[in-house]
């Protein structure tokens, strides 16, 4: 999975933008505001993903591509390695469950938002200083496009996960 893969499987989700707010070398993905993944632009060696904490342990042992989280509290966010010692399935699975930890921590205003968020953006339609996606999901107006073809390899410097 490339970069850009990885930036449409995020956002994909209810609910979800990205944004670089600590510079133009790293992406965070969020659901109504809340991180639920960060990863490096041009560095693109692991993802920041939260997690059950009693689950994160578990993980740390049984994987060698899964690290206590670079930078963040390690008791509940994982860095999982994007060398492809992780399978394409469990790092959806990984990515799935950290959009819905942070989900379901959203006060309930913040849910019913993201509920309504989906159904009444259309695709092309624009709010002020956002993009909708042909999904319906928002992209900040700082989004990285996505790339194709050649300018695809370099930005996302041909690291895949197997």
């Amino acid at each position: 999975m490339y970069l850009d893969e990885l930036r449409e499987y995020c956002l994909q989700k209810k609910g979800t933008t990205e944004d670089t707010p600590f510079g133009p070398e790293t992406l965070v993905f969020k659901v109504m505001g809340k991180v639920f993944a960060i990863t490096g632009i041009d560095n693109y060696e692991f993802v920041n993903l939260k997690c059950d904490p009693e689950r994160a342990m578990e993980l740390r042992d049984q994987h060698m591509g899964i690290n206590p989280g670079w930078h963040m509290n390690k008791k509940h966010w994982n860095s999982v390695m994007t060398d492809g010692s992780i399978g394409v399935n469990l790092f959806k699975e990984l990515e799935d469950h950290s959009y819905e930890l942070v989900a379901a921590s959203l006060p309930k205003k913040g849910r019913m938002e993201m509920e309504a968020h989906s159904g009444t953006h259309y695709p092309g339609q624009k709010t002020p200083d956002t993009d909708v996606h042909s999904n319906g999901n928002i992209a900040s107006s700082q989004a990285i496009p996505v790339a194709t073809g050649s300018t695809r390899n370099q930005l996302c410097q041909n690291h895949t996960f197997s």
